[in-house]
């Protein structure tokens, strides 16, 4: 190599010589592009990702808010807490004579919420008055109590809970999958328990609070789960957990360096995620991002530093040809006529060419 590098001409040397020169450079400095651009992008993905977390999350409280507002408006009304602490015992009469009574305070205050589709006053006694929306007001009796009202007798009186998201029973035309909120009624001022109260909401609002704008090329790869404390999910973007026990997603998770942010491997994939809990709701709001966005991103970056790397040492060549030309024309003019001279053609005088050192070389070479 060191050998062919000496018998190219001096114009060649030069173009090699600078040509090689900004190769590298260039090279290096795409490299830095790459590396700086593509770490910024993550940054950037993952920064949108949390204020999408925080925002969805936030959007969640306040719907759920308005309905923890609605559960006390119906708490505290005086129809409803008459009805039910004066309520002894299952008489078939009495129960279609509340009926009357209760359906048009229930159909008063779930009408303003498209997405409620149903409340349940349950008595101390097992008499359910279940409110399907802008239909009836049905009556049932419950024998056992249910779990989630256990777990409320533990609980503040003023508290309430959600409950993981379940299907509707009976079956409710148009709607697949309801999550519920559930509270304890008791007696004003008294303090006594007096029933309980719950109300379902249609899963298909979270589809309304949940939805983006401006980011339709992050959308189509972003994942949006809920999940509550024992990773029931509550809400899968997909459809495709909506009711399920998800470990393999907690696993996926714990086993990740950072709870709130970071890379998981689940479901075959490897995923961008973040992760916002909620103090009202006690869910998790997740967000996640497939690897195929930050490859697709990445290659994008390449091409663009590839592109312009090509770009740039093809107009680089291009000068460092023209540079080296330039510099070495008057020599070579100077070479042609010392070959003409030495095969003997005295005639091919040198004149001087007004640059000083090809000039030196003319005058020695003359005098010679």
């Amino acid at each position: 190599m060191k050998s062919f590098f000496h018998k190219l001409t001096i114009k060649n040397k030069i173009f090699i010589t600078f040509a090689f020169t900004y190769v590298i450079v260039i090279t290096v400095i795409g490299v830095l592009m790459y590396v700086t651009n593509v770490n910024e992008m993550k940054n950037q993905t993952q920064s949108m990702s949390k204020v999408l977390t925080t925002q969805f999350s936030r959007t969640i409280d306040m719907y759920f808010e308005d309905i923890e507002r609605l559960s006390m408006a119906i708490f505290t009304d005086s129809t409803i807490q008459t009805t039910l602490s004066n309520y002894e015992e299952s008489i078939l009469y009495n129960d279609i004579t509340i009926r009357n009574v209760l359906y048009p305070r229930l159909f008063t205050f779930v009408y303003p919420h498209d997405w409620v589709v149903g409340v349940e006053l349950y008595t101390n006694t097992g008499t359910v008055f279940d409110y399907r929306n802008h239909r009836n007001l049905s009556i049932r009796y419950d024998t056992q109590p249910h779990e989630w009202m256990l777990q409320l007798n533990e609980m503040d009186k003023i508290d309430f809970t959600l409950l993981p998201t379940t299907t509707p029973s009976p079956p409710d035309e148009g709607v697949e999958h309801i999550v519920s909120l559930v509270r304890h009624v008791y007696e004003i001022p008294q303090r006594n328990k007096i029933g309980s109260i719950k109300i379902d909401i249609d899963l298909t609002v979270f589809e309304e609070l949940l939805e983006i704008e401006n980011v339709e090329e992050l959308e189509e790869h972003m994942r949006v789960i809920v999940v509550d404390d024992d990773m029931n999910v509550i809400y899968d973007q997909n459809n495709q957990l909506i009711g399920q026990q998800s470990q393999e997603l907690a696993t996926a998770i714990n086993s990740s360096q950072h709870l709130n942010d970071g890379v998981i491997n689940w479901q075959s994939s490897r995923f961008l995620y973040t992760d916002n809990y909620s103090d009202f709701t006690n869910w998790n709001m997740l967000v996640l991002i497939e690897n195929d966005f930050i490859v697709f991103e990445q290659k994008q970056i390449l091409f663009f530093v590839v592109i312009t790397g090509v770009i740039t040492i093809t107009i680089i060549a291009l000068i460092s040809y023209y540079l080296s030309y330039g510099i070495t024309r008057p020599f070579a003019k100077l070479m042609n006529k010392m070959k003409r001279v030495e095969r003997g053609n005295l005639s091919a005088h040198m004149k001087e060419t007004q640059n000083p050192e090809i000039d030196v070389l003319v005058r020695f070479i003359t005098i010679c």
